[in-house]
């Protein structure tokens, strides 16, 4: 005995000094990595705080000086606290690298002996006599356990996935890391170089080497992590495993106290039942109130059953939907998993697609929710009624008085035992109800919160699905060995006993349900009247065309009947998809031919209804009066498409739908190659049309769209992925019945604005004549001459879809894109969460500040093509959002054209700096990087571009200032002109010789510039008139003054006036002056005044006097007077 104390404490003291040696070595290795990393401190925190405290106490200091330095002390300091802390995680690193090892084994073996022990004993017992209530609320317990179990081992799996992802992420910030190191080490280097060393220069001096010594720890601390991630893992690995051993137990355990629960409550309310009909049975005959209330005993113990069984219903139905949550999110996890090791693989490919067919679809998840919601608010009502009631019985003497009121004290005495005990038992089953409708509301709960997390999972998983799908091949790439193939699939897929199972299935259900009926004769009407609403159709025609008898009704009523006419086949395909999909005897090929059958008929009917408005007689060229040629190519070629398009996609429908390795194989290749090229050809087709030659320019890029788009995707459908041809092929269909059904809305309301404006024309026109024909009657009354005039009828205009107003244009056009936009966006809603994946494409880093800390952040292709879109979207608006602008403000009537050409220019501009701005922060270009642009900009400015910069700073200030505005007319300079436009650098005046002249703003600002309609356009008219020596001048006033009072252009106020002006040389120098109220009324009325004054003057006898010149000669010298005759031409002769 005395040997084996001794040799028990010889092991202890071995173990005892072995752990000491091992953790000594541990903390020794710790040690000599942080000595590795680590160097000297630049400064001491000491020494540091006592820094801070005198440069806040130094008067000295200028205060710039002074933040400066207080700056770089913090950021030290900070740094040198960072080096202690990552020095610090080093050491745990080393010493957890060296002891995760023993922990892990200690964990794998405690895992076996609970294996063990869980296959030698079984689920706990629970003992018969156990109160209800107890049990119920073991299972409480139970359940709180496995929740957090269940929380736990999500974190422990959750830090599985981080610790697969860090080799990438420590390794990636090694890389900046050591950068970081580098530009730190040029900077000192540039500091060392430094001639004068001054506080600032010491206080960076330290703070880069802070930094430095930092980022070296830091670096250890990476190495650490990368070292340490294995036995990290295996040790996650190990607790994850025990925590899942736990999850199976306590699930089974509270499987186990459910069903005991389950069977308790069952039990329970089967005997209230009996002892309720027991009771009713033995009170037959008693007093009208006592059979009364065992009645509502009666019916308190089937809600008692009803709610039990309810229970139990949401509770299996609730445990279903925990294990379809967590399978589908092990498949998600598997999936990741797969996609992080193999990338997308073909057959990786067709796992996914059959999982997100197979997902449950969220629409289900939510109507679920919306009716448990229902039933949650009546149980919750039907609580607290059961509530109130157990309020009044805990007085029963009183509840048997309020029940008794109406009978005398004799029979109250004869009936009060009866009534007690069933008051009693009343009471004992409000309290169970009461019990029982809370653990309906519980269990609701439960099932609520399950639903919603299999709803997330589901969301989650399909927006992954999403991202992913289009990028991975569905099928292999094709060989001869494949296209042979392709007889075999089809040859599978028509035989005869597959077809036989559809006659079998319609043939198999005898009765006919009430929507079947209503489906046969709507569709045998819809057959029977077709050739009936082909002559209403072509009736509606006739009567557009002139506003007595067009209406727009008109219209509405042949887009109905066009709707009915395309609706007779489809309407007999959903009525066979329908039988197929609610027979009792259905198959899964059936229901494929089902999901083809609504396929096809909601296809056909876009085919049919858009080939009934384009048919000869139909809406588009009798009321929309589209081009006959137009119509009669798009009508013929969706006929063309049709007769291809529907039955490949009927069959690809059904192998999709039945077998996917069809779908994507050799056949379902084949039958989307086929629809491509035929939807390629229709593309081709429809756009070249005369239309489309006359606005070439416009369409090239578009045809090219149209035709390119669908031979991408046949050579996508020809290399593998066929599930992505298929995909966007839909998406394309989809997209021309929207863009055909949203030119027949533009050109309903088109034809609807049209007739409105016609219509008030007409009208307008009819009160004009009514005007002219009241005058008339009047003057005849008054037995004045009656004026001449044409009487005749007021001619109807005809409707003439070119001519509704601009205005009217741009609004309809801005709504249509709107809208179209929208649409489209809805349309292809599915295929966009594919683009996300660019972002994990990495093209290039770039450094940005954010919460005061500099970090690298990655530019990805995501990045790169948002920008260009933030581009493109830039380069439009700013085309057409300030036309908007002018559109809207066309409606304020106070605002001039050059208003609001200032304030559409100025929002251009705008527009165009932010989506810069926007575009270069997509690109991780900020403001800081700009600086140098802005700094070479500047001294271009101060060289060269001086001018430049002058004329766009004088642009801006024309476009606030306002000294000229658009429609104004100037003169600058020697130039006179109207403004027609202001630019950045020149502004354009238009002369009287209609050309355009461009001058620079700056002359605008500098020079001296006449504004003739600046604020006043009342400009004054002066007309000189030279009367000769000798005439009537007080004539002369009183004419020239008649000639100006009786023009309409000349103002009355300020009135016109006439001056004699000065005795001239060669007349007496008059002048008219008088006002005009626009300058575009002065050179008309200028030429008018003349001509009146000049008809007057002569009619008169005033002269209007010339200039005359007297020529005096010179007598004083003889005068050299010489006869020259003129030599006759001998040939003139």
């Amino acid at each position: 005995m005395k040997i084996s104390i001794n040799s028990s404490i010889i092991s202890h003291c071995g173990r005892l000094f072995l752990f000491i040696f091992f953790v000594c070595n541990s903390a020794y290795a710790a040690n000599s990595l942080i000595d590795i990393y680590a160097t000297q401190a630049p400064v001491s925190l000491k020494t540091l705080a006592a820094k801070i405290k005198d440069a806040e106490a130094n008067v000295e200091l200028s205060e710039t000086t002074k933040i400066q330095l207080l700056e770089l002390y913090r950021k030290t300091s900070n740094y040198l606290e960072q080096v202690h802390t990552n020095n610090a995680m080093i050491e745990a690193l080393v010493l957890f690298r060296n002891q995760a090892p023993e922990q892990v084994k200690l964990l794998r073996k405690k895992i076996e002996i609970n294996q063990a022990k869980a296959s030698r004993t079984t689920v706990m017992s629970i003992n018969a006599d156990t109160p209800f209530v107890i049990i119920e609320q073991q299972l409480f317990n139970e359940q709180a356990n496995l929740a957090a179990v269940k929380a736990k081992l999500s974190d422990l799996e959750q830090q599985l996935m981080l610790a697969a992802a860090k080799p990438n992420e420590n390794r990636q910030r090694l890389i900046e890391t050591r950068r970081s190191q580098e530009t730190i080490t040029a900077q000192l280097l540039l500091l060392a170089t430094a001639n004068e060393i001054s506080i600032l220069t010491e206080a960076s001096r330290w703070k880069l080497e802070a930094q430095r010594l930092a980022l070296r720890s830091e670096i250890g601390v990476l190495d650490q992590e990368l070292l340490s991630l294995p036995v990290r893992i295996d040790l996650l690995e190990a607790e994850r495993d025990i925590n899942a051993f736990k999850v199976e137990q306590l699930s089974k355990q509270v499987t186990a106290i459910q069903k005991v629960v389950n069977i308790q409550r069952q039990i329970e309310a089967e005997k209230n039942k009996l002892s309720a009909e027991k009771t009713q049975h033995e009170l037959e005959g008693k007093h009208v109130i006592v059979q009364k209330l065992a009645e509502k005993n009666a019916d308190l113990t089937r809600i008692l059953s009803q709610l039990t069984q309810q229970i139990d219903n949401i509770v299996i139905e609730s445990n279903a939907v925990k294990k379809e949550t967590e399978s589908i999110s092990d498949q998600f996890k598997n999936v990741r998993k797969r996609l992080d090791v193999g990338g997308f693989g073909q057959a990786l490919g067709r796992v996914l697609y059959e999982q997100q067919r197979q997902l449950p679809r969220p629409a289900v998840l939510q109507n679920r929710s919306e009716n448990r919601a229902i039933s949650l608010a009546e149980v919750g009502l039907l609580e607290l009624q059961y509530t109130e009631e157990n309020k009044v019985l805990n007085d029963i003497d009183t509840y048997i008085n309020q029940l008794t009121a109406s009978i005398g004290d004799l029979e109250q005495e004869k009936i009060k035992a009866n009534l007690e005990a069933l008051a009693k038992s009343r009471q004992q089953m409000l309290k169970q109800l009461i019990n029982l409708s809370r653990s309906y509301l519980r269990s609701m709960n439960d099932y609520e919160f399950n639903d919603q997390a299999l709803l997330a999972i589901i969301q989650e998983y399909k927006a992954f699905l999403a991202q992913r799908l289009l990028w991975i091949r569905s099928g292999p790439m094709p060989n001869l060995a494949t296209i042979q193939e392709i007889p075999v699939q089809l040859v599978q897929m028509i035989r005869t006993e597959r077809w036989q199972e559809l006659v079998m299935v319609l043939d198999g259900d005898e009765s006919l349900s009430a929507v079947t009926f209503f489906g046969i004769i709507i569709t045998i009407v819809l057959f029977w009247k077709t050739k009936t609403m082909h002559r209403m159709l072509a009736l509606t025609g006739m009567k557009v065309g002139r506003l007595s008898s067009d209406s727009i009704v008109y219209t509405f009523y042949a887009l109905g009947l066009s709707f009915l006419l395309a609706a007779s086949w489809p309407s007999l395909l959903l009525l066979i998809a329908w039988m197929l999909s609610v027979s009792e005897h259905t198959t899964l090929f059936t229901e494929s031919i089902s999901s083809a059958f609504i396929w096809v008929a909601v296809h056909l009917f876009g085919f049919r209804i858009f080939r009934a408005i384009y048919a000869p007689k139909g809406v588009a060229i009798q009321h929309f009066h589209i081009p006959i040629l137009d119509a009669q190519l798009l009508y013929r070629e969706l006929g063309y498409l049709m007769r291809i398009f529907l039955p490949s996609g009927f069959i690809f429908s059904i192998l999709f739908n039945s077998d996917l390795a069809l779908s994507t194989g050799e056949l379902g290749r084949l039958l989307i190659v086929v629809s491509l090229i035929a939807l390629t050809v229709f593309f081709q087709r429809i756009t070249t049309t005369q239309k489309y030659k006359r606005s070439k320019s416009r369409v090239d890029f578009l045809r090219l769209l149209l035709i390119a788009v669908p031979l991408i995707l046949i050579v996508l459908a020809i290399i593998g992925y066929v599930y992505t041809a298929a995909l966007i092929t839909m998406m394309l269909v989809k997209t021309l019945w929207f863009i055909l059904g949203l030119i027949v809305v533009q050109r309903l309301a088109v034809r609807w604005i049209v007739l409105a404006e016609r219509r008030l024309a007409f009208k307008a026109a009819l009160t004009e004549r009514a005007a002219i024909v009241a005058k008339r009657e009047e003057l005849v009354s008054n037995h004045r001459q009656e004026p001449e005039s044409e009487e005749g009828e007021i001619e109807e205009p005809e409707v003439d879809l070119p001519s509704l107003s601009e205005q009217g244009q741009h609004l309809l056009k801005i709504a249509l894109i709107v809208i179209g936009v929208l649409g489209l966006l809805m349309i292809w809603s599915d295929v966009l969460p594919a683009f996300t994946l660019l972002e994990e494409i990495k093209l290039w880093n770039h450094a940005t500040i954010i919460a005061g800390e500099q970090q690298i952040m990655p530019v990805t292709l995501l990045d790169l093509s948002m920008a260009c879109l933030i581009l493109f979207v830039t380069i439009v608006a700013s085309r057409n959002l300030p036309s908007l602008l002018e559109i809207i403000m066309l409606q304020a009537s106070t605002m001039t054209a050059g208003s609001r050409y200032t304030v559409t220019t100025i929002t251009n501009y705008i527009i165009f700096a932010l989506g810069l701005i926007l575009f270069f922060n997509r690109l991780g270009v900020d403001w800081s990087k700009l600086q140098w642009l802005v700094a070479a900009l500047g001294v271009g400015i101060g060289f060269g571009l001086q001018e430049i910069v002058a004329n766009f700073i004088s642009g801006i200030i024309i476009l606030f200032e306002r000294p000229i505005r658009v429609g104004d007319m100037v003169s600058i300079g020697n130039n006179d002109g109207l403004v027609v436009r202001i630019r950045i650098r020149a502004t354009t005046i238009r002369n009287f010789d209609r050309k355009e002249l461009l001058v620079p703003n700056k002359e605008f600002i500098t020079g001296q510039l006449i504004n003739w309609t600046l604020s006043d356009q009342t400009t004054r008219i002066v007309i000189p008139v030279g009367l000769a020596y000798g005439g009537d001048v007080e004539a002369a006033f009183k004419l020239m003054l008649e000639s100006a009072q009786q023009h309409p252009y000349v103002l009355s106020d300020p009135p016109p006036s006439v001056v004699f002006d000065a005795f001239g040389d060669n007349a007496l120098s008059l002048k008219l002056r008088c006002f005009v109220a626009d300058i575009d009324y002065r050179v008309p009325t200028i030429t008018e005044l003349h001509k009146t004054i000049n008809q007057k003057f002569n009619d008169a006898g005033l002269v209007i006097a010339f200039p005359q010149r007297d020529i005096h000669l010179d007598f004083k010298t003889p005068l050299d007077v010489r006869m020259q005759s003129k030599q006759l031409n001998p040939e003139s002769d």
